[in-house]
């Protein structure tokens, strides 16, 4: 059989990997350290190491020009995160939400298939996403829908004034 491994690799970035059952992980305090599945060549019994291949997409995304009343909303944020979630075929086991203070809102939602997070800096209307998953579903058709639910345009202050659309980064 197979089995994924996911943890934090030697550049900090989140990975997740699968191999032949007999593989495994140990945590240590400073690193995630992989042990490499064997095979019995049968033969020779020389034993041999499956590959591991990478099994996971990561999108980083950040928009500018959105609206700073939605980005000190933690209620308006977390169902954004939870529809993108749900609106995008994955699986939120569960999340959490804080305002910050004097503002701004972090969100973190651990998903079945990894993670998605956010911060938001609502005095210059800018939020930044991160999205990871292990598996092959892909993220990249989810962006329209990422754009759709954080990207809300800024009100403008008085009718004449010309406001800048939100741009994905």
């Amino acid at each position: 059989g197979w089995t994924s491994v996911c943890g934090d690799g030697e550049d900090g970035g989140g990975t997740c990997s699968r191999g032949a059952s007999g593989g495994g992980a140990i945590q240590s305090p400073d690193k995630l350290v992989r042990t490499a599945p064997v095979r019995d060549n049968g033969e020779d019994g020389e034993e041999e190491e499956e590959e591991h291949l990478p099994a996971g997409q990561h999108l980083l995304i950040d928009i500018k020009n959105v609206d700073g009343n939605f980005l000190n909303s933690e209620p308006r944020l977390a169902k954004a995160m939870v529809d993108v979630v749900s609106e995008s075929g994955l699986t939120l086991l569960s999340y959490h939400c804080h305002s910050l203070k004097p503002m701004g809102v972090s969100c973190v939602g651990v998903l079945l298939e990894s993670h998605i997070s956010f911060h938001t800096w609502p005095e210059e209307g800018v939020i930044t996403l991160d999205v990871y998953t292990c598996g092959a579903k892909p993220l990249v058709p989810a962006m329209p829908l990422i754009k759709d639910k954080f990207a809300v345009p800024m009100e403008p202050i008085t009718h004449d004034e010309i406001v800048e659309e939100p741009i994905v980064l």
